[in-house]
């Protein structure tokens, strides 16, 4: 028998693997802040000796969500500007108010984001601000994973003078968080509005310089589309291309105001686009086409955006607006949860740049390699709600102001994965998939596999594949 430090009993388990098990009655073995092993409950109890045991029989145990496009610092904004559109809601109210940020300002406004985040499941996240370097110090006293870069403008910010200043602060960070485990730096130009081509073309030359992803806000309304046209005679999509910065490692957030040959060539390039629902309703930006992306095999993942553009930091509500609004085209399959999921999930969970996986053999291809953190190195676990929370809903439980008093919350602990996981559930019988036509691009719903609840005589080790969390080995 094995030791471990810590061994959790799950009443479902939501592995989100390439296979999607959702296991019931299982568990993990945790050791040094690292899952070593999950599977059925007997198996694992039966091969791991722990030094403590964490019961959450009657909890659901998913990996943490990933907001792959926020900006933390902004809930000191929040509430600012309502009922405005983006251009106006940026120049008149943001921009001006934002000159007066300071770095402790920025800190602790992350902190706020961050506390957040960690208290509605989110242990991932890529942050776009001004004093980022104050950003990440907050991450890491947090304790969630960031991916985090200085916003590049062609005007002055409060942190930088100009945009050679905004790269050269990020080459700084690159320095001095390069090899740590959880924190990350990006070259983060704000959009093409706000930049020449000549600091794009420096961004990108940055990014290949040092290694690193390049994050930009891109296509978000069809005011941007008209002044790209204006100034450069190409679309956003078109202009970005031009300069180079559509290829793999790149992360677009927004990406509303795009046509079908513009989705292929995205297709194409390889790159993430991070859908921001609540924003683009907010700030009347439009609806990103999703299902048709998903359609053309754009890598998808989803985020919240600042919270002074929604008011919140929230990616459980993220995902439910996400799968409400584009069924309000009149199509009732499309964006089933198991694609939101995966979008709130996997989508956000690789890594650009890094070695790539193995193919996804679920349904979901292309969305397990859209994001900024790689999902065997970003896993993390989330207790869900305690047996006595009754009658919780969406819209009158405790996130949202009503509900029938505090609920006790459990600590998120961020885990990350080491070696094969137990795959005794693996073979265990499945259960009818729907008929019918795939929608979004293939993305049917998948049988699930429920771990057996009498296994005796089942070795504990990795299955064929050898599939961890997130799948991958």
């Amino acid at each position: 028998m094995q030791t471990c430090d810590t061994l959790l009993h799950a009443g479902v388990l939501l592995t989100q693997d390439d296979d999607r098990r959702v296991l019931e009655n299982a568990a993990l073995a945790i050791d040094g802040g690292r899952i070593v092993a999950l599977g059925c409950g007997r198996d694992v109890t039966a091969a791991w000796q722990a030094r403590e045991i964490l019961d959450l029989s009657g909890m659901l145990v998913m990996p943490g969500l990933v907001n792959a496009h926020t900006h933390a610092a902004m809930t000191f904004l929040r509430g600012l500007a309502d009922d405005m559109p983006l251009m106006d809601w940026l120049q008149q109210k943001i921009f001006p108010v934002e000159q007066g940020q300071t770095p402790d300002l920025v800190r602790l406004g992350s902190l706020l984001g961050f506390a957040e985040m960690l208290r509605t499941g989110t242990t991932a996240c890529v942050d776009m601000y001004i004093f980022e370097a104050a950003v990440l110090e907050a991450a890491d006293r947090a304790g969630l994973r960031c991916l985090a870069g200085e916003g590049v403008f062609n005007f002055p910010s409060a942190c930088c003078p100009d945009a050679d200043a905004a790269l050269a602060c990020t080459r700084e960070m690159a320095q001095r968080w390069a090899g740590h485990d959880r924190l990350h730096v990006a070259v983060m130009p704000h959009s093409v509005y706000t930049t020449t081509a000549a600091q794009l073309t420096a961004c990108r030359e940055l990014a290949d310089e040092l290694g690193l992803p390049l994050h930009i806000h891109l296509a978000e309304t069809r005011q941007e589309t008209a002044l790209s046209l204006q100034q450069h005679g190409l679309r956003p999509v078109a202009h970005a291309d031009r300069l180079g910065l559509l290829r793999p490692g790149i992360i677009l957030a927004h990406v509303v105001d795009v046509d079908a040959d513009e989705m292929a060539l995205l297709a194409r390039r390889g790159v993430s686009v991070v859908h921001n629902p609540s924003s683009n309703m907010k700030l009347a930006s439009g609806v990103a086409p999703v299902p048709t992306m998903l359609d053309a095999g754009v890598r998808l993942a989803l985020g919240s955006d600042g919270a002074a553009s929604n008011n919140r930091l929230n990616m459980f509500t993220e995902m439910g607006r996400a799968a409400l609004l584009h069924k309000a085209a009149g199509d009732p399959e499309t964006m089933p949860a198991r694609t939101v999921l995966d979008m709130a999930t996997r989508g956000g969970a690789a890594g650009p740049g890094q070695r790539r996986r193995r193919p996804c053999r679920g349904p979901s291809r292309g969305l397990h390699r859209a994001g900024p953190f790689r999902a065997q190195h970003a896993a993390a676990v989330q207790c869900g709600l305690p047996r006595r929370l009754r009658g919780h809903r969406h819209g009158s439980g405790p996130d949202h102001g009503g509900g029938r008093g505090p609920v006790p919350r459990r600590p998120l602990q961020p885990l990350r994965l080491r070696g094969p996981v137990c795959g005794s559930a693996r073979d265990a019988p499945l259960r009818p998939a729907p008929s019918g036509p795939a929608r979004n691009g293939g993305l049917k719903p998948q049988p699930l596999r429920p771990a057996c609840r009498e296994c005796p005589g089942r070795q504990q080790g990795a299955a064929p594949g050898g599939d961890p969390v997130h799948g991958g080995t």
